[in-house]
């Protein structure tokens, strides 16, 4: 690991034991992340206090093949830590009075879709719009992150939807659309483009020399790391990076610029402090209910302490960024591997704001016990094949929700309907863990009998499904036919094969709708749930895919 380590002497109220202190800390959160990993692609970061570098540090490669090490000049996208500079444009531009949070968005987007209710720009700003998530609108799509997509194909995507979620200002849902119509508001009201307004106001002032917004997907970036992550075989590999999705995301940028940006949100020049004061501003949902999105940038309680800040993952690059008020603090890392790097930001955290100590300190005897219950903890447990027999099949955790847990080789995996399989970690002989479920464990109940006929995930009981699911050839032949979608320019046909009903489409290939009702049926595929119309005929219009809370998504007519 490489270290660049600063403790400010005399230029903080510090003192020389405190601040190494200070630093020793954050150094052993970072070598245990390492240790704790070890794994090949690694992180850069630094720390700054009271408008200095307090920390610096790197480690891991940024390109496995070449062998090269991640430094403070890495280069890495910084995904949705973009929503701040994008904030803070439009924040400027309030201030200046060109725009306000009240306006309509059609005021200046004018063939934006004109929908039942107004779309301010503050929708847009606090994530309430309403509008389709663009992440999501992809998928659905059949793009992956394996194709190239810019940021005009995702603006036709956005435009070309018919409904919203909800009603304005009801409710927040992170909603990355948003943030890509802002800068085509940015441009209407500056008639700049938002690369070179960014530019111009933002990086160039605050000599953030590495910092761009990338609209070219081709451009060689000097100092850029490759992204890493595991597949569902454990092997590395390296991920694509097609994507531009400006104010949204496709932000570049190093630790070293990120320093000066934080900086400069804790101490803004005076012309600058009614633009910082106005990102910080927040505002309530319709219903009176608090909403802690402000302008690209969160404002959250962490531990009764204010903490501001945002969270970045694109193609297995992640990030993080927030600062400390009180404290005059600010933490930014970037990872070129997928990690949930809040955790890793609380124990950053944790270093300025430590937990408070028992009274009651642990015996030496006891510390050690706790060591060697860790340590034996982290042993491997092996089941045997009969036993890991014994719990696959198929669990219904809700209506049209099934969790069906397989065996690989010696291991078992869960695979929700549309998701992928993922692996289960045995913790002993009748519990795993599912990093992809957030660390959440399956715990699997044996009845008296002696059968496994339950499982528990996330506080739900779901009981395994028993008999087979239903099928019968005659009766679904109703369900033929050729669906499509404008709204995603999206064609699916509907046959009946064999002892199967099959959804196609060209690009994403052949899934089995699988019977929950008349009009239920749900899928390992991108149509992971949907719900047939029907007209007073009782004859199929179409379907809509729906969510688990059954709110409808995307429709799809039935061609004649």
């Amino acid at each position: 690991m490489k270290k660049s380590v600063f403790i400010l002497l005399f230029l903080t109220s510090l003192g020389f034991s405190q601040s190494k202190a200070l630093v020793d800390s954050l150094d052993s959160i970072t070598n245990f992340i390492e240790e704790r990993l070890d794994i090949k692609p690694g992180t850069s970061i630094i720390v700054t206090k009271d408008n200095e570098t307090l920390y610096t540090a790197s480690n891991g490669l940024s390109s496995i093949e070449l062998n090269t090490h991640n430094t403070i000049n890495t280069m890495y996208d910084l995904a949705s830590i973009a929503k701040m500079f994008t904030g803070y444009s439009i924040a400027a531009l309030e201030v200046e009075g060109k725009l306000s949070m009240d306006d309509d968005i059609r005021v200046y987007l004018k063939d934006f879709p004109e929908y039942d209710h107004k779309i301010t720009i503050g929708h847009l700003v606090h994530h309430t719009s309403g509008i389709k998530n663009w992440t999501y609108l992809i998928y659905e799509m059949g793009w992956s992150s394996e194709d190239k997509i810019s940021t005009d194909q995702l603006l036709r995507a956005i435009y070309a939807q018919k409904r919203l979620d909800f009603v304005p200002g009801d409710r927040y849902q992170y909603c990355n659309s948003g943030y890509v119509l802002l800068t085509k508001i940015i441009e209407e009201v500056t008639n700049q483009s938002f690369v070179s307004w960014t530019d111009e106001h933002i990086f160039k002032p605050l000599n953030m020399n590495s910092t761009f917004f990338n609209q070219d997907q081709n451009k060689v970036i000097e100092g850029m790391s490759s992204a890493y992550r595991l597949d569902n075989d454990g092997n590395r590999i390296r991920e694509a990076y097609n994507t531009s999705a400006l104010g949204s995301s496709s932000l570049i940028s190093n630790a070293i610029d990120m320093g000066k940006w934080m900086n400069f949100l804790l101490y803004p020049p005076k012309d600058k402090k009614d633009i910082v004061s106005k990102m910080f501003t927040t505002k309530k949902l319709n219903n009176g209910d608090t909403n802690n999105y402000a302008y690209g940038i969160e404002i959250e309680d962490y531990n009764g302490h204010k903490v501001i800040g945002h969270d970045g993952s694109w193609s297995s690059f992640t990030s993080y960024m927030t600062i400390v008020p009180e404290l005059n603090v600010g933490i930014f890392f970037a990872n070129n591997y997928r990690i949930g790097t809040g955790q890793i930001r609380d124990l950053y955290l944790e270093v300025f704001f430590p937990k408070e100590k028992e009274a009651n300190t642990s015996s030496t005897e006891e510390k050690n016990n706790a060591k060697e219950e860790s340590t034996e903890a982290e042993k491997e447990v092996v089941i045997s094949t009969e036993q890991l027999d014994k719990y696959i099949g198929y669990y219904k955790l809700g209506d049209a929700w099934y969790l069906d847990i397989m065996k690989k080789g010696k291991d078992l995996y869960a695979q929700s309907n549309g998701e992928n399989a993922f692996y289960m970690k045995p913790v002993n002989d009748s519990t795993f863990m599912v990093r992809a479920y957030g660390n959440r464990t399956i715990t699997f109940i044996t009845n008296k009998k002696g059968k496994v006929d339950k499982l528990v995930y996330n506080n739900i009981t779901a009981n395994r499904k028993t008999t087979p699911f239903y099928f019968n050839a005659e009766a679904f032949k109703k369900y033929e036919g050729v669906y499509y979608s404008t709204e995603l320019g999206v064609l699916y046909s509907i046959e009946v094969k064999t002892d199967k009903l099959l959804y196609k489409n060209i690009k994403t290939g052949d899934f089995e709708l699988i019977y929950e009702n008349d009009q239920l049926f749900f899928s390992d595929g991108k149509l992971s749930k949907i719900t047939f119309e029907y007209n007073n005929d009782n004859q199929i219009t179409g379907f809509y895919k729906i969510n688990s809370k059954k709110e409808k998504l995307y429709y799809f007519n039935k061609a004649n």
